[in-house]
């Protein structure tokens, strides 16, 4: 029997292996690298038109926008969108922009005026970049599922720019860092969200307006000593996340105002998985997990602690078998040097997102 030759199969199981050898949607490689499907239009021909008469194969779109580059780069970019745009066909779209923060103003609007006009069919969009990139982004997205947005800082303690007026009946999915949270359109209908960044003083108000939250994460910033005085003297009300299945409240060590609680400040009675810095929980670690479990009336399938230090020995001593501490309230417990990665329960609830903890 003769082996079989791969341009024997049909094209349309040579298309599912394309569609294999890709990232997996929404997830977007950069047009110009080895994982675009450019590379697989200059194999042969019988593979280039299968390429070509693919739509799904076109449908996620990634471009590093800095340097633009001169006249003859920025043209080669916006050929290469609009060929994606046009090769897709009417699969909604996967966009991920990153490096938007250009000083060069017109190569920046020529980008995202050439995305905007398909803005009916984005279903993820990931943007970083300067605020006058945001601020281009308005209209009625009615298929939009998540987004990542980013907004670079020309100035130190900026503050953070408001999103445009837009509508997107069909957004669950919301990752941000240097935006202003009072902008967030219909916060309500949210039921993942991934902030960076943040003072609780801006977190608090916002969370109280997402009530559907199944997944959530926190990384929270310093705050000047008035914003803190402001913060401690708001009414103790307790933020209810009845349907929250996983909680990540993390914190640099050098955050000064830790003697304010903003775990007591949780109600989640669903909660399974929790991630925390140690600095959030340094005066009583084994007192405040325990009180945020009880408070809630849940049962934590994992609990990871992140940056230990000398106290969690003891914590960790605690869970042993023969310990009492935290055994009867969560099934495993890992310190970040078991291994464990920081993103990693983000990177699940948000799969098109490319790590909002890092700034292109």
């Amino acid at each position: 029997m003769e082996n079989a030759h791969i341009l024997t199969l049909p094209p349309e199981i040579i298309a599912e292996i394309f569609q294999a050898y890709l990232p997996a949607y929404p997830l977007c490689p950069d047009i110009f690298t080895n994982d675009s499907p450019v590379q697989l239009s200059h194999i042969c021909s019988e593979w280039r038109q299968i390429a070509l008469f693919t739509p799904s194969l076109w449908r996620a779109i990634g471009i590093y926008a800095q340097p633009l580059g001169g006249p003859q780069t920025l043209a080669k970019k916006m050929r290469c969108i609009e060929t994606f745009l046009e090769r897709s066909g009417s699969y909604p779209l996967s966009i991920r922009v990153t490096g938007a923060s250009s000083p060069d103003k017109q190569s920046r609007e020529t980008l995202i005026d050439t995305l905007l006009p398909h803005r009916a069919r984005w279903q993820y969009l990931v943007l970083h970049g300067h605020r006058s990139a945001l601020a281009r982004i308005t209209g009625t997205f009615p298929q939009l599922l998540g987004a990542e947005l980013v907004a670079s800082y020309e100035i130190i303690n900026e503050q953070h720019p408001l999103l445009p007026q837009l509508e997107a009946p069909a957004l669950h999915s919301l990752s941000l860092w240097h935006i202003a949270l009072t902008s967030v359109p219909s916060p309500h209908q949210l039921t993942r969200i991934y902030l960076t960044n943040y003072a609780p003083v801006e977190c608090v108000p916002f969370l109280h307006q997402c009530p559907n939250l199944v997944f959530l994460s926190v990384t929270f910033t310093d705050i000047p000593r008035d914003l803190y005085l402001l913060l401690v003297s708001l009414p103790p009300q307790k933020i209810h996340f009845p349907q929250l299945r996983t909680l990540v409240l993390q914190a640099p060590r050098s955050l000064a105002h830790v003697d304010y609680d903003i775990v007591e400040r949780f109600l989640v009675p669903s909660v399974r998985r929790l991630q925390i810095s140690a600095h959030l929980l340094e005066s009583d670690p084994i007192g405040k997990i325990r009180a945020l479990v009880a408070q809630s009336g849940c049962r934590l399938d994992e609990l990871r602690v992140l940056d230990p230090r000398w106290e969690f020995q003891r914590l960790d001593r605690l869970y042993e078998p023969e310990g009492k501490g935290l055994k009867d309230i969560a099934s495993a417990y890992q310190l970040e040097s078991g291994g464990f990665r920081r993103a990693e329960w983000a990177e699940e609830a948000l799969p098109f997102g490319v790590g909002p903890h890092i700034l292109s």
